[in-house]
């Protein structure tokens, strides 16, 4: 028999819609404060290997890996590029003050160090890293601003962060060093696959 009421039919799968969705995002919200609460970090961008790290209490010395927030200014020019995301307005959800996902690089300079931007390397007190060419252009042909070519002297309380895992990161090389206290935490892996190409 049909049914007689086509409009309450509609109000039920709704509702019936709502619920489902109501439910995954208290999941979801559980998983993220879950994680939290145990000091797991994930990430999804590609200039280190995606998945899950853990968070530890380690020095902020060359080749440790940290999670850190962006200054307003990089954080929305990464996020209209699509190169790190944006986090609901819910304080349990936000690490970093704008809203922005923080991203994770690991340390290639620290205060003293000397790092000298050229077009073809980056060299850190005279000696190149690997997969660190200055690139002008992302993978989409858009114009990449970077870093003036030259030597930096890095000071007090500042870090170069710079991924040698993957050629296309987005780090130290476009939009300079980071301050010690945007580090909110050190990881190390705990889970991670394969990343695809692209900038992150």
């Amino acid at each position: 028999m049909p049914d007689q009421h086509p409009r309450a039919s509609v109000a039920r799968r709704l509702m019936t819609f709502g619920a489902r969705l109501a439910l995954v995002v208290v999941l979801l919200l559980a998983l993220v404060l879950l994680t939290r609460a145990v000091g797991v970090h994930w990430t999804l961008t590609a200039s280190v290997p995606r998945g899950v790290y853990q968070r530890t209490y380690a020095p902020l010395v060359r080749g440790t890996l940290v999670a850190f927030c962006l200054p307003l200014s990089h954080a929305e020019f990464g996020w209209h590029r699509g190169y790190l995301a944006g986090v609901p307005n819910l304080p349990v959800l936000r690490e970093c003050p704008h809203g922005y996902q923080p991203l994770l690089k690991p340390i290639a300079a620290i205060a003293g160090d000397i790092v000298e931007v050229t077009p073809p390397a980056v060299m850190v007190n005279g000696e190149p890293m690997a997969h660190s060419q200055t690139h002008d252009h992302d993978r989409m042909g858009r114009e990449l601003p970077h870093v003036p070519w030259g030597r930096y002297v890095l000071g007090a309380g500042e870090l170069w962060v710079m991924s040698t895992y993957h050629p296309l990161s987005w780090d130290s090389r476009y939009f300079g060093p980071i301050r010690t206290e945007t580090v909110i935490a050190t990881v190390v892996p705990l889970w991670v696959w394969p990343t695809p190409e692209g900038h992150a």
